[in-house]
This record gives structure tokens, sequence and C-alpha cells, in this order.
């Protein structure tokens, strides 16, 4: 018998793949390639310079802040990757607004 535990509602961790949705299985892998709504916007930063914020809204606290967009994205992804291999690893949910793409 397969040791589970609740993740959350609708999701069983079942060693290194869940059980999501409709009988969806996914591992690490399959939670990386889940588009996520990139959000853009010109703030002012601490000095009162503009520069670019991109955050994936539906990833809490992943959001990146440069003068770049190009370089906000690049720390946007490290934090996304980061959170979304943590929250595996140790069994937290993880937003799934829609299925990863194959």
């Amino acid at each position: 018998m397969a040791v589970t535990r609740r993740a959350h509602v609708g999701m069983e961790l079942h060693a290194e793949r869940r059980t999501w949705g409709a009988g969806l299985v996914m591992g690490l892998e399959e939670y990386l390639a889940i588009p996520y709504v990139l959000a853009a916007h010109a703030v002012r930063g601490p000095d009162g310079s503009w520069v670019c914020q991109l955050e994936y809204e539906e990833l809490a606290d992943c959001v990146a802040y440069a003068r770049s967009p190009l370089d906000a994205l690049d720390e946007l992804e490290e934090e996304r990757i980061g959170y979304i291999t943590a929250h595996f690893e140790q069994g937290l949910p993880i937003p799934v607004p829609r299925p990863p793409i194959r």
C-alpha cells in the first residue's frame, strides 16, 4: 500500500508525483511546464527611477524588479523555478490554473 498524504484539496502527494484534478498525475517537470500569466508594470524604484516589475500573480511573492525587462524576466524565472521546486519538495500546494504545456 502506497503512503500518501493530502497536499491540498484535489491533490495527493505520491513520493515524486502528484495527482491533480481529474486524475492528472504530475511530477516536478510537469509543474515547471505550467504556463502562468505574466504581468509587467513600470514602477518607481526606491531611488525614484523607473524600473520594470514582472510578476506571476498566480504564484505568491513571485516578483522581480530590474531596469531591463529581460533582466527582470531572468530573475523572475529563477523565482518561479525556486518557488515550484521548494513547494513540490515540501509537499506544499502549487497553483495549477491551467494544465502544463507538453
